[in-house]
């Protein structure tokens, strides 16, 4: 059978892409010289909500909430490095406004809160159990920001907190880079690297603790996944291999 849906934006492609779940949402910008990022109800198949005006060239990542009510952006490269949020609410209009616009989108998005980086950032997640939190993963690789949102009237400041791969591990690999992050309890993160270790963020300082060192796994390889479950986190490696280890308290 042939395709059920095609969407064309021909040219220079897409430069990020999310799914949520929860509403069956799909969200991606296509590269253009204006970027914009699109929503598309897949149960319905039709575009609901366009949001306009964020970066200025790209995006390197975009991602929801666990119930698709915020959308988080992030800009590519040291023009862009900004963060977005946005709330997705429903595009509520007047009787006469209808009557003049029979095309309206069902849902637009309220910019929330915007905030400059330092650096390029190449990766953002927001935490499913508590949506005010949301970590970055730095373009080389060797930090992890995690921002913190916190209400003011009708925006949000953001605060940061960055964790620097390169002192928990003491420098002995300068190759040594982030290759997979899970949120855990507690606002803390779980970050994988690419010589196989897991470091836990913590939440009451700029601190990464090892909850697995990579001469206990020697040879496996990259951590590629993490899933946490209610007693353990379960890691996928780059060889093949999935190691159980009790969460930690």
């Amino acid at each position: 059978k042939g395709p059920i849906f095609v969407e064309s934006h021909l040219g220079r492609g897409f430069s990020s892409l999310c799914y949520n779940r929860s509403y069956g949402r799909l969200a991606y910008s296509p590269r253009s010289t204006s970027p914009s990022i699109l929503i598309r109800s897949l149960k319905e198949r039709k575009l609901i909500c366009k949001i306009d005006g964020g970066a200025q060239l790209e995006y390197a990542d975009i991602c929801f909430n666990l119930i698709g009510t915020k959308l988080a952006a992030i800009g590519k490269g040291d023009i862009d490095a900004t963060l977005f949020v946005w709330s997705i609410v429903r595009n509520e209009l007047s009787e006469q406004d209808e009557k003049k616009n029979n095309h309206h989108l069902p849902y637009k998005t309220i910019l929330i809160a915007k905030h400059v980086l330092k650096n390029p950032v190449s990766q953002c997640l927001i935490n499913p159990m508590d949506d005010n939190y949301i970590s970055l993963t730095h373009a080389d690789g060797k930090y992890i920001t995690i921002c913190q949102l916190s209400r003011f009237v009708d925006k949000y400041k953001v605060k940061e907190r960055s964790f620097n791969l390169s002192e928990v591990n003491n420098a002995r690999d300068e190759k040594l880079v982030i290759s997979t992050i899970a949120w855990e309890a507690h606002n803390c993160l779980l970050v994988g690297t690419s010589d196989g270790s897991i470091y836990l963020t913590k939440d009451t300082s700029d601190e990464m603790v090892t909850l697995l060192p990579n001469d206990r796994i020697s040879g496996y390889g990259a951590v590629r996944s993490i899933i946490i479950t209610s007693s353990f986190v379960i890691v996928g490696f780059q060889v093949g291999k999935l190691v159980w280890i009790e969460r930690p308290e």
